[in-house]
């Protein structure tokens, strides 16, 4: 009997790392992606949110910038940090939309950036961490 419950036992602690396997994984590659966004060669102060929207429908990833030396992070779900690999648009949101309003000098960047329609096109392919993304 006893020689039974510890071959069950074992038995289910293998099911239990065979089903939960390595942690979550994503049905695409996710890349780190980190680095500094500026608005005609000024950095982005703190409180915009920079948008990566996968040119094959894949799920956005988002960086918000919590400096003013316009530095972002990317983080594609609680459990992934960066972005989907490939070709995406990249678009800016204000950060605190409905609580404040845009800065002045900052309304023709969300004016012209502010969709995926309107984004800038990147083509990530790897890591980056040192990533610099300027709208024009």
């Amino acid at each position: 009997m006893m020689k039974l419950k510890k071959t069950l036992f074992l038995c289910l602690l293998s099911l239990t790392f065979v089903v939960s396997g390595c942690g979550p994984k994503q049905p695409y590659p996710i890349v780190p992606v980190e680095g500094t966004a500026s608005w005609q060669g000024k950095t982005l102060p703190k409180n915009f949110i920079i948008v990566f929207q996968p040119e094959d429908g894949s799920p956005e990833s988002k960086g918000y910038l919590k400096r003013d030396d316009g530095s972002f992070q990317m983080l594609h779900t609680p459990q992934f940090d960066g972005v989907r690999t490939g070709a995406s648009k990249v678009y800016v949101l204000w950060g605190l939309q409905g609580t404040e309003p845009v800065p002045k000098e900052y309304k023709d960047l969300i004016a012209k950036y502010s969709t995926p329609q309107t984004g800038i096109q990147v083509q990530v392919t790897k890591k980056d961490l040192n990533m610099k993304i300027d709208f024009p």
